[in-house]
């Protein structure tokens, strides 16, 4: 197994245990030297293959940094995993990550603006990070206006600044613009990825997150090759 996969798979599997909140040292020592040791990890190359796994975007212009943005819904398990996953991979890339709140459906609607309204408020590590934990580790709800405050007060931010921003027209004009660019691209489900504005992979096309992350450095070290 090369370097680059093992680092891979132990970002996953911290991730992962690190979002269950595993304190006991032993279990998580156990976890990952079962799973770096397992045949399938230590076997099989996984390759990714053009207008398969990923796509070229037309009319596009590739990006001048090195650029990846995800088109993101907090209510979705795939992109709580992706996210994880993206969260530690991007500790050790000169890359700049950009999280776009999508809203695909009606019900998207709620967390994409508390999304937005955390960048803006500029607590989007803290408050995405809570929101996940207790939509997809603890299993409880967040999807109506009341739950997502009563969240925003028990996270300990006082719920009427937040609301102040909620509700503001300015925010409402900013979910319009992402609908409406969102609109002209081929997105049609989260998590969806676009690297240097120039290449997409969405859920469909993989298979697992480990998958994205191969493909992302693949494209990634591409456009960086002369």
């Amino acid at each position: 197994m090369n370097k680059s996969k093992r680092y891979q798979i132990i970002s996953l599997v911290c991730t992962s245990l690190r979002y269950l909140r595993l304190h006991n040292q032993g279990l998580i020592l156990l976890a990952l030297i079962s799973l770096l040791s397992f045949p399938l990890f230590a076997q099989q190359a996984w390759t990714p293959e053009r207008n398969k796994h990923y796509r070229l975007l037309a009319d596009t212009q590739p990006s001048e940094l090195q650029q990846i943005e995800l088109f993101c819904w907090l209510g979705s398990p795939s992109c709580f995993q992706i996210e994880s996953a993206l969260s530690d991979w991007r500790d050790d890339q000169d890359i700049t990550v950009i999280n776009t709140p999508l809203i695909k459906r009606p019900e998207w609607r709620l967390l994409a603006k508390a999304r937005l309204v955390a960048q803006q408020m500029e607590i989007e590590n803290d408050l995405v990070e809570s929101i996940y934990r207790t939509i997809h580790i603890e299993s409880e709800s967040i999807e109506t206006e009341e739950q997502l405050f009563a969240h925003i007060e028990a996270f300990g931010l006082e719920p009427s600044r937040f609301a102040n921003q909620f509700y503001s027209a300015a925010t409402n004009k900013e979910i319009k613009r992402i609908q409406n660019r969102a609109d002209t691209l081929p997105i049609v489900g989260v998590p969806t990825i676009i690297i240097n504005n120039q290449w997409l992979i969405d859920a469909s096309m993989i298979e697992n997150s480990r998958q994205m992350l191969i493909i992302i450095e693949q494209l990634i070290n591409d456009a960086a090759t002369p």
